[in-house]
């Protein structure tokens, strides 16, 4: 009788667990059956008092043929789709039972908020007390996250309508243009959204036709670009209301001389930005920024090409123009509001109370963003109330019991000293699980083998193999004519505890692997993404760096002058430390989401930065530093505040969505629109008055 045989029948199972006998005993941590011996440490958790709390199973399939890998992958979801519909009727008949049997009836003498908190304290006790199943795997973690994409449309759907409403009123300020024509309001409003949405969905739609799979992340694309594209159309529609150009090509021509520069270095930057994010990411975020990168290349072209045609529509004058350029460039009257704005930041008590609050801001700020730990953890990506979240929790409370490390040696150790080196550093471990023992010591506590060389201490690892049939997994050997065996590689289990959460796991392997000696490797299933976590901080640093660089090389193409572009590098760095920060005050860990939000904010907040920059150090040079900026910010402050009202709108409900990454992304895009608002109206008029 082989050792399957007595695990594939039931009848010693059975035997195992009623009538426990000198044959088959049922322990931990090793389950006996007739004198072999079959690990349990990766089966059996929370051991205590000869019962068992949780049990794990891991299936390991060789499929032969891509349809197999299809045919698990449908049983996967199947099987966790029959465990939620099994769990969400548990929980309905629990409820029930609890309500009508085992709560205390509600009376006079028991206040509503008592009797409710005595029930949901019995039902987790019950709860608690019942078998409950949980499957996880790739499969199911890729269902919930597409899942939860699928479900973010009607957050996004609420956010565009307000955003839509938002540019039809915006352009409605403009009826002494428009005179009152309904139909030239819509007319506008339809371009000005067309544009980004056709961008995106032909990014979408050239990505489908080379065959590269749609993604749930994807899908977030047309309304990135609806809520970041419609900033420069709002930018081109005031300089072309502003304009006193009476001629319609001429107005266009002084609209694209005055704009171009400046929607082109945002719309490049916001380019770079995500190819930066792609080259530092997971596939499917890789994905995303790609897509993401390829709409906005194409709505920086329609940008031009379909949309700034369309405001020929509109050349015609219908209220009395000012003189045209060029007549009475030097007697310009500038608001005055904007004048005496503009002297208020050239006050010496203002200056000095902007820069202590400034200092402040970046304390605080960098402060934050060092306190953000790495972590990730599967869940960040789905419903926090799904029932794969729940059990991750349970995933996670087995690991907090104890996590088997299977540990690889590369080459076998070419002594016996050397193996106990090994074996003495696992015992050093202050994380090592209370008295365990590898293999190789129960073996030489069994043989007690002597001698320095290797395989002469191997000698009777053949009977230990025997009546211990793990250890064909862990062993690698060959056997020679005299049916010795001759032991080429081994590898081993090791035992840690008090690890549960993901972070804390991450760095436990961090620690381990810098500890065992050269020629051994670890592995985890988990170590994936314990990568992820321990290269984020790299990662981002490396990513932030990268993009600031762009950015510079950009302003420097795009931005005439030296103070001009130093005075946006500082604004952006500014706004990205604030963003950081914030967002690490605000809950967040440092991740791949955080990471690939922060770079898209960098790409955003030149829109506020670029524009009033280039305003403030363009135009004509014989004109006063306080009417230089004066002119900067009447140009920019209405179109800049529509562009970061419509980028609120557009992502506001994800901050009340279930699903940390669409939350953060919302906050993200607050942060974004918040800061670099006030840079750009305040920040920026403040540095550029005192270069």
């Amino acid at each position: 009788m082989t050792i399957l045989d007595i695990i594939y029948d039931v009848n010693y199972l059975k035997e195992a667990i009623n009538f426990p006998n000198e044959n088959v005993v049922a322990g931990y941590p090793y389950y006996t059956i007739f004198n072999r011996r079959l690990s349990m440490e990766r089966i059996m958790y929370g051991w205590h008092n000869h019962s068992v709390n949780m049990l794990w199973y891991m299936m390991v399939f060789r499929p032969d043929t891509p349809e197999v890998v299809n045919r698990i992958k449908e049983t996967e979801l199947e099987w966790n789709q029959e465990l939620e519909v099994r769990a969400l009727r548990f929980l309905f008949w629990l409820a029930v039972k609890l309500q009508y049997k085992l709560c205390v009836p509600l009376n006079n003498s028991v206040s509503t908020i008592d009797h409710i908190d005595k029930c949901s304290e019995v039902f987790k006790k019950k709860e608690r007390g019942i078998l409950q199943l949980s499957l996880y795997g790739d499969e199911v973690v890729n269902h919930e996250i597409h899942r939860a994409s699928i479900n973010t449309i009607p957050y996004f759907f609420v956010g565009a309508t307000a955003m839509i409403l938002l540019v039809f009123f915006a352009v409605l300020r403009y009826k002494q243009v428009i005179s009152f024509n309904i139909y030239g309001t819509m007319f506008l409003t339809f371009w000005t959204v067309l544009c980004p949405l056709m961008a995106a969905l032909m990014s979408l739609a050239i990505f489908t036709l080379y065959g590269i799979p749609i993604n749930c992340m994807m899908l977030i694309t047309p309304f990135l670009v609806l809520g970041v594209g419609v900033d420069n159309s709002f930018l081109m529609m005031h300089d072309w209301f502003q304009s006193k150009e009476i001629d319609g090509s001429g107005r266009l021509s002084v609209v694209l001389i005055s704009a171009g520069p400046s929607v082109t270095l945002t719309s490049l930057t916001n380019i770079a930005a995500f190819l930066i994010g792609s080259a530092l990411s997971p596939p499917d975020v890789r994905s995303f920024c790609l897509c993401s990168a390829l709409a906005l290349t194409f709505h920086w072209i329609f940008q031009f090409c379909v949309f700034a045609p369309a405001l020929l529509r509109f050349h015609c004058c219908k209220y009395k123009l000012p003189a045209a350029v060029g007549q009475t460039q030097h007697f310009r009257a500038y608001s005055p509001a904007f004048i005496s704005y503009s002297w208020f930041l050239r006050k010496r008590f203002v200056r000095l109370l902007a820069i202590s609050v400034l200092l402040i801001y970046w304390s605080v700020s960098i402060y934050s963003a060092i306190q953000m730990q790495e972590n990730f953890s599967p869940r960040k990506t789905f419903d926090t109330e799904s029932f794969l979240a729940k059990s991750l929790d349970r995933y996670e409370r087995v690991f907090a019991d104890h996590e088997m490390i299977y540990v690889i040696a590369k080459e076998l150790p070419k002594d016996v000293k050397s193996l106990y080196q090994v074996e003495a550093t696992i015992h050093s471990l202050e994380y090592l699980c209370d008295n365990f023992t590898t293999w190789m010591e129960d073996y030489e506590a069994e043989y007690r083998p002597t001698g320095n060389n290797i395989q002469e201490y191997f000698s009777e690892l053949r009977t230990f193999v025997d009546s211990n049939p793990d250890l064909l997994r862990r062993v690698m050997f060959d056997v020679k004519d005299d049916e010795s065996m001759v032991v080429k590689k081994v590898s081993f289990d090791i035992c840690v505890q008090g690890t549960g959460k993901w972070r804390d796991r991450a760095m436990m392997v961090k620690n381990l692997r810098s500890r065992m000696p050269d020629g051994y490797s670890i592995y985890v299933y988990d170590s994936a993404v314990f990568d992820l976590i321990l290269s984020t901080r790299r990662a981002m640093t490396k990513s932030v760096l990268t993009t600031l660089a762009c950015l510079i090389l950009l302003c420097v193409l795009f931005i005439p002058a030296v103070h001009a572009t130093s005075v946006a590098v500082i604004s952006v760095i500014s706004i990205a430390i604030g963003v950081i920060g914030g967002l690490g005050a605000w809950g967040a860990d440092l991740d791949v989401i955080v990471m690939v939000n922060v770079v898209m904010a960098i790409g955003l907040t030149v829109d506020f930065t670029a524009h009033v920059s280039y305003r403030c150090f363009s135009g004509d040079p014989n004109e006063s530093r306080v009417e230089k900026v004066a002119h900067g910010i009447e140009m920019i402050a209405f179109p800049t505040a529509l562009a970061a009202l419509t980028t609120l709108l557009c992502a506001l409900p994800l901050y009340f969505y279930r699903v940390y990454m669409y939350v953060f992304f919302a906050k993200t895009i607050i942060l974004s629109a918040l800061l670099g608002y006030l840079h750009a109206v305040f920040v920026i008029p403040l540095l550029v008055s005192l270069f």
